[in-house]
């Protein structure tokens, strides 16, 4: 198993009991608390054709529609992606990816879809591999397409 692989199986394992304290408490960390601080930092660099790596609960895909853009939410966890999904099981501009963001890339890279922004929030740090996630991201990313990381 390589090192990137163990890393997923990590996060995958972390995603996964987030997913259940989820399903088991019907609570979670507010997501939408966060909103107004993720509009004033990149409210203006957000374009029509957005990729979400970690949707959790579907906060901010939901949001990015309301902006009008056309959303790939991924999310490792199988329990939050199914909740995105039925979330958004009448609405054409979201597309749940269950997975983690390697399986995703892999997909989009095989569906040669792109997108105008790419958006981690509070994801990183359960990456291991910054440099490479980002390198993935940029392969996904239009022409003049914008990358936004929030930690």
């Amino acid at each position: 198993m390589s090192s990137e692989d163990s890393a997923n199986k990590k996060h995958d394992v972390s995603a996964q009991k987030v997913g259940e304290l989820v399903d088991e408490n019907k609570y979670f960390y507010n997501e939408d608390e966060s909103i107004p601080a993720i509009e004033l930092l990149f409210g203006s660099h957000i374009g029509n054709q957005v990729l979400e790596i970690g949707s959790g609960t579907g906060a901010i895909a939901h949001w990015l529609v309301q902006r009008g853009a056309s959303v790939t939410a991924v999310e490792p966890e199988p329990v939050l992606a199914k909740k995105i999904s039925l979330r958004f099981s009448s609405s054409d501009d979201i597309e749940v990816i269950i997975g983690g963001s390697v399986d995703a890339y892999r997909q989009l890279a095989e569906s040669k879809k792109v997108f105008d922004t790419v958006i981690y929030l509070n994801v990183m740090e359960h990456i291991a591999d910054d440099l490479g996630e980002f390198n993935k991201a940029k392969a996904v990313l239009k022409p003049g397409g914008k990358l936004l990381v929030y930690v």
